[in-house]
C-alpha cells in the first residue's frame, strides 16, 4: 500500500449546536488528508466499506467490540515506530448517499478522558487507480481540546499525533479491506511483485 498525508489550518466554523459552543472544545479546526492504495477493484472496495464496516473493524483491530448503539470500541495507534502509542477510541460509521463523493463518514472520540484528546470527523472516499487497485481517500477535521493549554499542546505535538493516528487508521482499514476481499469466494489475494519462488 502507498500513502500520502497532508494537514492544513481551517478557520473557526461551528454552529451553536456544536459542543464547542458550550465550551467543551476549542472552536478551531485542523484539516487532515491521507491516501492509501489497496489491491481491489473499485466496486468491491466500495461494497466492503458500505456493507461491512463492522467486519473491517474486527479484521483491523483485535479485541474490537460493538456497542449497543452500533458504534465500535477499538484501540487506535499512531503510524510508524510510534505504534506503541495507543488510543482507546469509540468509532461511529455512517453511510453517505451514493451520489456523494464519500463512501462513508466516520467520527471517533477517545474513551479515556476524552476532554484531553482531539475529536475526529472524516469522510472516506474512493478513487479507481486501475482495474484491480483503488485509492482510499481520508479527508477529515479534528477539533483540539478546549482551552489555551490544549491549543498550545496541539501546535506542539497534537496535530502530528492526530495526523499519524489518521494515517495508521487508514493503513489498518486498507489492510482489512484486502484481507476481506481475499477471503471472499471467487476472490484471490493480491500477488506481491518481485517475489521469487525458491
Amino acid at each position: 500500500m502507498t500513502s500520502g498525508p497532508g494537514r492544513e489550518r481551517q478557520a473557526p466554523a461551528f454552529g451553536a449546536e456544536h459542543p464547542a459552543a458550550h465550551g467543551e472544545l476549542h472552536p478551531a479546526r485542523e484539516s487532515i488528508s491521507a491516501t492509501v492504495t489497496v489491491a481491489g477493484a473499485y466496486a468491491a472496495v466500495e461494497q466492503a466499506l458500505r456493507i461491512g464496516p463492522d467486519r473491517l473493524i474486527a479484521l483491523a483491530y483485535l479485541g474490537a467490540s460493538t456497542t449497543e448503539d452500533g458504534r465500535f470500541d477499538a484501540i487506535l495507534t499512531t503510524r510508524g515506530w510510534r505504534r506503541w502509542l495507543r488510543l482507546p477510541a469509540r468509532i461511529e460509521f455512517r453511510r453517505t448517499p451514493r451520489e456523494a463523493h464519500a463512501v462513508v463518514h466516520l467520527s471517533w472520540r477517545a474513551r479515556w478522558r476524552p476532554h484531553l484528546f482531539p475529536v475526529m470527523e472524516a469522510n472516506i472516499g474512493l478513487r479507481p487507480v486501475s482495474e484491480s487497485r483503488t485509492e482510499l481517500v481520508f479527508t477529515g477535521e479534528y477539533r483540539p481540546p478546549g482551552g489555551l493549554v490544549g491549543l498550545v499542546a496541539d501546535r506542539l505535538a497534537g496535530g502530528r499525533l492526530a495526523l499519524s493516528t489518521a494515517e495508521a487508521f487508514l493503513e489498518d482499514l486498507g489492510a482489512a479491506i484486502e484481507k476481506d476481499l481475499g477471503e471472499r469466494p471467487g476472490m484471490t489475494p493480491p500477488i506481491e511483485p518481485n517475489r521469487q519462488q525458491a
